[in-house]
């Protein structure tokens, strides 16, 4: 045999391994796509499992699973349809998650996003889709195993909503203050200490007190309830004038009880706190000065009023 021919033959035969090896790979081929869409090239008919909503999708050599109904939340937040795949076999099976948009048919189109995981014999694990990178919207995935396996989506848990009282709508108005024991603008005239000039006190304010404070001293207590009055003092005489501790007015009760002005530590106290002055302070001819005066008086008595121990 020549050198030639021998080269030729090689070649040849080389020729006929490769298209052997090509018709191979395509029968192989037609049948891994009879595995997944069914057997003998004819279209499966999903099985759908008793209280499932995974169907069962016979193939010859791989075990393929089809859930529907899978939403993805659109945000971190939300929440995102689960699923469970149960490995029936007595060996780990290998599965494949392909997850594809609702309307599209998963034969045609390429999944939207893949994941892989192995599951352990007799075993099942549970897959979030919010796990899976992917946009949020509706989906459905074909789950490919190969081992025996069986699958259910979970039910999406229920959101309660945060439960209100309605409770109505109250404003609590602070208590009216005590009625003032003296009434206001209430007048009472009397003669000066020293020099008996006509003087004339008018009320401006009045309040009970059950402790005055002296700056220096401290506090001072009643034998009943004071009576503090802020009273504007006018002097209506011709010369200057003061106002006397013990015979210039009173308050009278409607029982008729007479209750003196208090004594000096008290009216002392007062000064401090309502920083006026009181008894015996000058007053000038034709002026109005404003004093601070208190009653001792029981805590009982009512219808209080001044009256004057030296009227004019």
């Amino acid at each position: 045999m020549r050198r030639g021919e021998g080269v030729f033959r090689t070649e040849r035969g080389l020729w006929v391994v490769k298209r052997l090896l090509l018709v191979l790979a395509v029968v192989v081929g037609i049948s891994l796509a009879l595995c997944v869409v069914g057997v003998k090239g004819e279209v499966a008919s999903p099985v759908l499992l008793e209280g499932s909503s995974c169907v069962v999708m016979p193939s010859t050599f791989v075990f393929v699973l089809r859930c529907d109904g899978l939403t993805k939340a659109a945000t971190p937040s939300g929440i995102s349809s689960r699923y469970v795949i149960t490995n029936l076999a007595a060996s780990t099976a290998t599965t494949s998650h392909d997850f594809y948009l609702e309307g599209t048919d998963w034969q045609l189109d390429p999944p939207v996003s893949n994941i892989m995981l192995g599951i352990d014999a007799h075993s099942a694990a549970e897959f979030d889709l919010g796990d899976v990178s992917m946009p949020g919207g509706d989906y459905y995935v074909i789950v490919m195993a190969d081992q025996p396996i069986t699958g259910t989506v979970l039910p999406m848990p229920v959101v309660k909503s945060p439960s209100y009282v309605f409770l109505p709508f109250v404003i609590k108005q602070p208590p009216p203050p005590p009625p003032e024991p003296l009434v206001r603008g209430e007048t009472v005239r009397f003669l000066g200490v020293w020099e008996d000039v006509p003087l004339e006190g008018k009320v401006v304010s009045s309040e009970y007190r059950t402790v005055l404070v002296e700056d220096y001293s401290g506090p001072v207590y009643p034998y009943g309830i004071f009576v503090v009055a802020v009273m504007d003092i006018a002097n209506v005489g011709l010369v200057g004038d003061q106002v006397g501790l013990y015979d210039s007015f009173r308050v009278k009760d409607s029982v008729g009880r007479q209750f003196d002005i208090a004594e000096l530590e008290v009216l002392w106290a007062a000064e401090d706190e309502y920083n006026l002055e009181s008894v015996y302070e000058t007053i000038q001819p034709g002026f109005t000065r404003r004093l601070v005066f208190v009653f001792d008086v029981l805590p009982a008595s009512e219808g209080l009023h001044l009256i004057s121990l030296s009227p004019w």
